[in-house]
Formats: structure tokens, sequence, C-alpha cells
């Protein structure tokens, strides 16, 4: 479990030396990741001055049989009566020895916290008051049936839900039950780990651009290909990040871009443009979800992420220029010709993306895209102009420091409400992107995104 503290005592060797076995205790917390605490050493003599970092460990655990750990470090050595180390790593795999950097993975699962809140679907029924304060009642629930979404490449995605049934005890003082959301990457064919991760990701990803907030895995595993054919199952560890825990009492369903019930009738089409963005709006998604992922991030930072976001889906999706090819070639010729010769080669340089649009007609064009939205985040057009000013001010003076720009650019309390209007407009390309009309994106950006918004000129 990656949201757990666990420890497992075993033996431990390289791949190359298997007969160098050192006992050694295994550590996994959520905040400080996998780590590795040695009796001995693995490596008998080391240069003090390179590095000890083996790529792949194996090890051997009475819980979960085989182990394989991930680009390690070792960290610390104590040579004295009793030697001892230190190995950090990347990542644990519990469950079997494998490179995985090699094509090994058939399909990889993950549960979360936030794709329960994401696909928050009613499966629960409650009899009524009257029934529940009577001497007997019945809960019904039911297990829906899983979503599936076939990709052009022939990956298979799945959402479902496993459900914890109640427990029989001779003193039965409680009965519970429990739904964990799954989702899961079905793969054509055996792929890496980190690529196969990657398509995992794309739906964690989703949830959060519906919910708004970062989703981390509380679990992941594996299916891995083994010798002719076998198949087995890992589970992996890896210290996620420092994001900040989801407070489930602080969300609102009606905060939300949209949940699983918004795209349930349209699974297959929703998840087909999704996977379709993440290839090629990379950059855009990059960007944005580093905001999401890092609220504690610097808010210029915040800021120069976003912007160079939207900068970047108009690049991407729309495009353009100033002038035509040739009417550009035209006028830079006549520039060239006009030039003293010792200057030409460096005009020449300087003028290479001089018919690239700029970036105030790149936020103008997104801005119009929108009108709706823009009319109430932004105001009017000639609001919508000075709005972009300040955007190219901040931006400028940010990157290239010129006091001359200071006083026009947006600082403090202003530089965060502008760069949240800012996100506001990602969030309506990527909903544009996945499918939704432009009138379903008013009226949920409306309520989940404007309604709340202080108005901050």
């Amino acid at each position: 479990m990656l949201i757990r503290k666990v420890e497992y005592r075993g033996v431990w060797w390289l791949p190359e030396d298997p007969d160098r076995e050192i006992g050694g205790i295994l550590k996994f917390s959520p905040s400080e990741g996998v780590r590795l605490e040695l009796a001995g050493a693995l490596k008998g003599s080391v240069n003090v001055s390179e590095p000890f970092a083996p790529e792949l460990i194996f090890g051997k655990i009475p819980e979960k049989g085989r182990v394989t750990l991930y680009r390690c470090l070792e960290v610390h050595r104590l040579v004295s009566a009793g030697e001892t180390s230190d190995i950090i790593a990347g990542i644990a795999f519990l469950g079997a020895h494998i490179d995985p950097r090699h094509a090994t993975f058939s399909s990889m699962t993950t549960e979360a916290v936030g794709l329960d809140l994401w696909a928050n679907i009613n499966w629960v029924e409650f009899p009524e008051l009257q029934e529940l304060l009577g001497r007997s009642f019945s809960v019904r629930f039911h297990r829906p049936d899983p979503l599936e979404a076939q990709l052009s490449d022939g990956t298979k995605v799945v959402l479902g839900v496993r459900v914890e049934c109640p427990k029989i005890s001779w003193l039965q003082r409680e009965v519970k039950l429990r739904r964990n959301t799954f989702a899961k990457v079905n793969l054509p064919s055996t792929r890496p780990f980190e690529e196969s991760l990657e398509s995992l990701q794309a739906m964690l990803d989703l949830a959060s651009l519906g919910i708004l907030h970062p989703v981390t895995p509380s679990l992941i595993k594996g299916t891995i290909e083994e010798n002719e054919g076998e198949r087995n199952e890992v589970e992996i560890l890896y210290q996620v990040s420092n994001q900040l825990p989801i407070d489930v009492s602080a969300l609102n369903l009606y905060a939300t871009l949209f949940t699983l019930e918004d795209i349930y009738n349209h699974f297959q089409d929703v998840i087909c443009n999704w996977f379709d963005v993440r290839n090629r709006l990379k950059p855009v998604l990059t960007l944005y979800f580093a905001t999401i992922r890092a609220p504690r991030m610097y808010v210029e930072s915040h800021f120069l992420n976003i912007v160079h976001a939207l900068e970047a889906y108009h690049r991407l999706t729309i495009g353009g220029y100033d002038l035509p090819d040739d009417e550009h070639q035209k006028r830079v010729d006549e520039i060239i010709d006009s030039a003293p010769p010792q200057w030409r080669q460096w005009l020449m340089n300087k003028l290479k993306n001089s018919n690239e649009l700029s970036l105030r007609s790149r936020l103008m064009e997104v801005c119009d895209m929108f009108p709706s939205v823009t009319s109430r985040l932004i105001g009017n057009r000639g609001e919508r102009k000075c709005f972009v000013s300040r955007i190219i001010d901040t931006r400028n003076y940010l990157t290239h420091h010129d006091t001359k720009l200071e006083k026009r650019t947006a600082q403090g309390i202003a530089l965060f409400y502008l760069t949240e209007k800012l996100k506001v407009l990602v969030e309506c390309c990527l909903l544009r992107e996945l499918g939704f009309s432009n009138e379903w994106i008013s009226e949920r950006i409306g309520r989940a995104r404007l309604d709340r918004m202080p108005k901050v000129r």
C-alpha cells in the first residue's frame, strides 16, 4: 500500500552475484519511500569517490516471496566490528524478480481515494428513516458493472469497483461494507514498467482534472509475463510525492468540473479523446498538472506554468502565422537587403522566428474561443485586452526582470487571482478537447469556478 508504512525482513543480493546474500530490513513509508537497511554490504569493496548505485537488487521475504528493488543508491556504510549499509531505492516490486526496463507488464491496476470521489455513483440503497428506527431493516448494495473503453492501439481501459464484504465473527459487533474504485489498463502487448505506468497515470490525471485536486494512488499492482507465458501479480511501492492529502470533507461535488456520472454514457468516446489529448498536448498537461500537484509552488511559478500551457495549447491546436509564407519571405528579404552587408547574418538570425504569432495574439484567440466564460471571468473585449496586456507585462517582468515593467505587473494576491483566471481558460480548453460543448463548459465552469471566484480586476 502506498499510503501506509510497511516493513519486511529478508535476504538480499545483486543479480550478478547471487551467492553473496546479506540479511536486511526493507522499509517503506509514503514520506520517505523505499529504504533497505543491511547487516553487511552487497559489494565488498567500493571506491569512495564513486557512488555504489546498482540498478537492481533482488531479495526474498517470507510475506511476499521474491522482491526486486529498482534504481538503488547506497547512502550510508559503516565499517566497524559489524559492517552495515543503507540503500535507498526508487521502486520496489513485491512478488517477482524482474528487470522493469524490459517489456514485462501486461496490465496495471490502481486504487485511489480521489477515484472514489470522482466515480461517486450511488451503490447502496438505505431504507426509509421509519424502517431504520424499527426492530429490523435491510440495506441493499450492488456491484456496478465495470466500464470499458478500447483504444486505437488495442489498449483496454477498465473502471470498476472492488467491494470488501462484511467479516463474519462469533461476536458480531459491526457490519462494514467498503467500496474501492479501481482503474485498470490491459495492454495489447507486454511493455516496460514506466510505459505501463504512464497509461495508468492517464486515468488518475483524468480524475484530477475532474475534481480539481491531485488524485494519487493508494495501491498499484501489475501483472507480469514470466517464463512460458506464466502470469504473476506484483505489488509496486514507491514514493508518490509530497502532495497534500485530499480532505474529503472539504470537497464539494458542485465544485467539480465533471465526474464519472457526466461521462457515463459516453465513456468510450471520452476515454479515447483523453488518451489522444495526452499524446497531442503532453506539454500542456505537464505544465497544468504541475500546478495541481504542487499547491505549495510559488505563485510566480504557477503563473508562468499556466501562461506557457496556454501558449503551447494554441501553438499545438490552432497554430497560424502572422503572414502567409511567401509574403513573410518577401518581407524578410526586403529587410535583409536593406541592411549593411556586415549585419545581414546577425539580422537573419534575429528574424528567424519573426512570422510566429505573438503571445498577445494567442491569448486573445483563446479568450475568444469561450465568449460566455470570458465575459463573466474578465469582462468585455476592451477589458480582455487590458487583461492580456497585464499577463504579458507580468510574464516579461518575471522572465526578463525589466524594472520598467514592475509597476504594470500583477503581484501578491492580484497575481494569484490572475493565475486562477488563466487556469480556468486552460480547463475550458481541456474540457473542449474531451468533447464537451461550449454551452456545457460555460454552465459547468460557471458553477465550479466562476461562482466561487472573488471579483478581482
